[in-house]
């Protein structure tokens, strides 16, 4: 907006300077032409519009170097004001770049805690198991032992019944060892 402005106000002065130069030299031509008591005082005047235009063109090369400078600073903050929209456009993009990353490690570590309390269920179920099993062995050693002593028990008690069966006046003897324990 400065900047057209700026342009503007340099188009008007320029039209100014055009008609104030154009109007110096009708007055050189009309001066120079006709020589008289008047020309005294219009070569005063000549000289007076010549300081003015001289002064006008100076103004006119700083009114241009202003408007160069002017272009240069709104080309600088359009460049600028573009560089920052580049850097939030991708600053967003890496944003939603993150959250996706955040989303997936998020849905992992979700994923990776569920295994944790299945893998927990089963090791607990195993160990369970594990220990009913021992238990199991237990009580099958301890009944593999309570019959191991009750059928020494009854051995030792068929030995003696035996015994004494044969020293009360029996016959043969029976073999033990052909006697089998009842399965």
């Amino acid at each position: 907006e400065e900047l057209s402005t700026r342009q503007n106000e340099y188009a008007l002065e320029r039209q100014r300077l055009s008609g104030a130069l154009e109007e110096s030299r009708r007055t050189l031509r009309n001066s120079l032409g006709v020589p008289s008591p008047a020309a005294a005082v219009d070569t005063a005047r000549i000289t007076s519009l010549e300081t003015q235009l001289a002064d006008e063109r100076r103004r006119s090369v700083e009114q241009a170097v202003a408007l160069q400078r002017a272009e240069r600073r709104a080309a600088q903050f359009e460049d600028a004001q573009k560089s920052s929209e580049d850097q939030r456009i991708e600053a967003s993009q890496r944003a939603r770049e993150a959250e996706r990353q955040r989303l997936v490690i998020s849905e992992d570590l979700r994923k990776a805690q569920a295994q944790i309390v299945t893998l927990t269920a089963q090791a607990m179920e195993a160990r369970e198991r594990a220990s009913m099993g021992a238990a199991e062995m237990g009580t099958i050693r301890f009944q593999a032992k309570y019959d191991c002593a009750r059928l020494k028990g009854s051995l030792d008690e068929l030995r003696y019944m035996l015994r004494s069966q044969s020293s009360s006046g029996g016959g043969p003897r029976p073999s033990l060892g052909a006697m089998r324990p009842p399965a």
